[in-house]
């Protein structure tokens, strides 16, 4: 009987953890969701096109993200360290313009 229980209560536990990651993902979507659908911002500069997009509010940070997304991710990134500030999160567009950092932050 004591092993029926614990097996009862084991399904339960699992079933709400179920549950809770379920919902979290969800909410998870939702802001990524979000995010893509904010949209971004092309600019002409001197040293060509760049994409961008802004969130938040406060202080300013410039994100540079790496290689393998777009503003989206970067947008994702900065919620985790962004609070407080106004987030802009930009990919450059012209792959053959210098990619290191001093150059990329040049651009703005």
């Amino acid at each position: 009987m004591a092993v029926r229980n614990r097996i009862r209560i084991l399904s339960a536990a699992a079933s709400a953890a179920t549950l809770v990651a379920y919902a979290r993902y969800r909410k998870e979507i939702r802001e990524i969701r979000d995010c893509v659908d904010r949209g971004s911002t092309i600019a002409e500069t001197a040293a060509g096109p760049i994409e961008y997009a802004e969130a938040g509010a406060g202080e300013p940070l410039l994100l540079i993200h790496g290689a393998g997304g777009g503003y989206d991710q970067g947008l994702l990134i900065a919620r985790d360290f962004g609070e407080g500030h106004r987030v802009k999160v930009y990919v450059t567009s012209d792959l053959a313009l210098p990619a290191y950092p001093a150059a990329q932050a040049t651009r703005f």
